[in-house]
């Protein structure tokens, strides 16, 4: 797996889906080691308290569709 590691893409990242900077950096290692969305979900709920499981869902869909990448 080829990794880019400059900081623009936590930057849009946490942007897509209105989260820090170091919590897109989890998000991103996740995806690196082959976690999934149900993974991101429980991730951004867990960030977020008041988000519900569908909200996380819906933010967790588009961040791995603006976030793909190729293996």
């Amino acid at each position: 797996i080829w990794v880019d590691d400059t900081p623009g893409k936590e930057n849009r990242t946490a942007d897509a889906v209105g989260i820090s900077r170091e919590h897109a950096k989890v998000f991103n290692y996740g995806r690196i080691y082959g976690a999934g969305q149900p993974f991101a979900e429980r991730l951004l709920m867990q960030f977020n308290h008041r988000l519900s499981q569908q909200e996380a869902a819906k933010k967790a869909r588009q961040m791995y569709a603006l976030t793909k990448g190729l293996r």
